[in-house]
Order: C-alpha cells, then structure tokens, then sequence
C-alpha cells in the first residue's frame, strides 16, 4: 500500500472507543465545534473545566456504549466512569438522549473530517483501484470499530430517525466516491458506473451495520479479515464487466 494511506490511515489497533482520543488538539476541536453551534445539544458554557467535563462524560459513555446496549446504562453509570456527579451530568446535558444526540454527532463531524481527507485531494488518482478500495474500506471499518455503541444505538432506533444522519453522509460519500473512481471504472459505461459505485458502497456499508448488530461469523468486526475481505469483494465487484439487463424471458428459461 502506498505511502499516502500510511500517512493517513491509523492502524484500528491502537484506536480507543470514545468520541476521538483526548488530546489538546482533540479538546481545541471539540472547543471550536462548540463555539460554532454545532453541538447544540450540549448546554453551553465558556468555562475550560466544563467543556473537559462534557468531553469525559461523552468519552465515557462511548467506551461504555461499545460493550453494552445504550439503553441498559444509567446517567449513574456514565458519570462513575467520567468521574464526575450527576449535577455535572444535567448541568451539561438536558436529558440522556441529548447526550446521546451529542455522541452521534461526534462520530458525524469526524466522519465528514474523514471523508473530506480522503476524497478531496488528488492523492487517489495516482492509486490502483485495489488500493483506492483499501482506502474506503480500512477508513470504514476504523470508523464503525471505533464507534460501534454509537452505530448500533443509532440502528436499533432507526424508527425515531436516528440513522438518517448516517444515511446524509453515505450519500454524501457515494458521490466523491464515484468521482474518485471515476478513473478506473473505463470498462463500464458512463451510465453505468454511478450505480455500480454506489451499490458497491451500499454493499460494504450493509456488511459493517449487520457487524455492529449481531456479531456474525465467519468474519467480526474485529477481525483483521474484515478489512481484507471486504476490500477483495469490492474490488472484485468494481472489476466486473458492464451490467447487462436481464429479461423476464432469460429468467423464465
């Protein structure tokens, strides 16, 4: 794999399941996201000591949330991890699911940060396809790995609309990805590629939400094939000769 990936791709291993690893880069972000408006469901405040308290509590509750259901932990719970009290909690976040609001839109603000890094650069264009789908496949499986509370959780109340944020970003993905492969797709006509990319996707994405939600074998989520697997079906799809349309009469023959 080249050296661009290197730089850019962080090994899963060494990735903790929390909102993002503290640091005070990490917190200056987290400040400037506040700053901006786009945590409203954090209350606000300009004091350095309760933008660290909402950012433990968020921390915990993520490293809480990647081995049990969201809905079995209690405020108590969070805040024990945190090391913080319970009026800490409230006087930061109105109720459970605004804190929960807030770790979701974490995961999303890092992702978009994920995506732009990846797609809005010309680096790929000088890639193979194997390992431009390397690129799109480690990327997604560090990121439902990572967050895989917040993903699951979000899943199980896709009903409330909790998964239509995600569903914004996929499409949001699909579209720089198809232009990113647009390269290596010659073999498939124009009006064909679209499609074929953004099933592909849709493909790699059904994989990783059925991960997070039932632990399926062969392959986990953990497992270093997941990445490997993955990336050989994609390959192995984008690769494949143009669609032909199948009539009702092949199907009946």
């Amino acid at each position: 794999m080249g050296q661009w990936r290197l730089l850019h791709m962080p090994s899963p291993l060494n990735m903790q399941p929390s909102p993002v690893n503290a640091s005070d880069t990490d917190l200056a972000q987290f400040q400037q996201w506040l700053n901006a408006g786009l945590l409203p469901m954090i209350q606000p405040s300009q004091q350095a000591r309760s933008v660290k308290t909402a950012w433990h509590l968020l921390s915990a509750g993520a490293a809480m949330m990647h081995e049990n259901n969201f809905d079995t932990l209690s405020v108590e719970d969070i805040c024990a991890k945190a090391g913080t009290t319970v009026g800490g909690f409230y006087g930061r976040f109105q109720n459970k699911d605004a804190f929960f609001l807030a770790l979701q839109k974490l995961v999303l603000l890092r992702s978009e940060e994920s995506m732009n890094t990846l797609w809005r650069q010309p680096a790929y264009e000088t890639q193979s396809l194997q390992e431009v789908c390397m690129l799109l496949v480690a990327s997604a499986v560090q990121r439902y790995r990572q967050h895989q509370g917040v993903f699951r959780t979000s899943l199980q109340r896709a009903h409330e609309g909790m998964w239509d944020a995600f569903k914004d970003i996929g499409d949001q993905t699909r579209a720089l990805l198809t232009a990113a492969l647009a390269t290596h797709l010659q073999h498939i006509p124009a009006e064909q590629r679209k499609l074929r990319v953004e099933f592909g996707h849709q493909a790699m994405i059904s994989v990783l939400c059925h991960a997070v939600q039932n632990a399926p074998s062969p392959v986990h989520l953990s497992d270093d094939a997941m990445v490997h697997e993955l990336t050989s079906m994609l390959v192995a799809y984008l690769e494949q000769a143009p669609s032909v349309e199948i009539q009702r009469s092949d199907m009946d023959s």
